[in-house]
């Protein structure tokens, strides 16, 4: 939360925010549990007895689409687009814009300041030996588009 990093001396400030958001997913579940239980309780389930345990979302597609129809039907919610809640989003603060270009969020990008080699052409590639073993077919030059690194 927000509130948590702007007061690290004392948190107490914060535990109000903290008893809402607690408070708002209690309300959620609660909701969930008394319109979509059964739906719910088969993709947890599946989730949670996917292969090897690795709780990968592959496996139980039918069931997260079961649920998601019934959250939409009965709860009003819909599922967001992929990749929105990784997306950028800008606020009003009073807070002025960091300046510090290595900060994470920050608005000014700035070019890498590595010089990095153009990559050589196929004439170069010649240069190279030719694999004697382990090239599926055929022999190839295993470094075409390597820099020289070495005499």
């Amino acid at each position: 939360m927000h509130t948590s990093t702007s007061n690290k001396q004392d948190p107490r400030k914060c535990i109000n925010e903290g008893k809402d958001v607690s408070l708002c997913s209690i309300d959620f579940f609660r909701k969930v549990r008394d319109t979509c239980n059964d739906t719910f309780t088969t993709f947890w389930t599946c989730l949670d007895n996917a292969r090897e345990g690795e709780m990968s979302f592959n496996y139980c597609k039918e069931e997260r689409k079961a649920f998601e129809l019934c959250a939409k039907n009965k709860m009003n919610l819909e599922r967001p687009e992929p990749g929105y809640f990784s997306m950028v989003r800008m606020h009003e603060s009073k807070r002025p814009i960091p300046s510090d270009p290595f900060r994470i969020g920050s608005l000014e990008r700035h070019p890498p300041k590595l010089d990095v080699p153009d990559p050589p052409s196929l004439s170069q590639a010649n240069e190279y030996p030719e694999a004697k073993i382990g090239m599926k077919f055929g022999h190839r030059k295993p470094w075409m588009f390597e820099a020289k690194l070495w005499d």
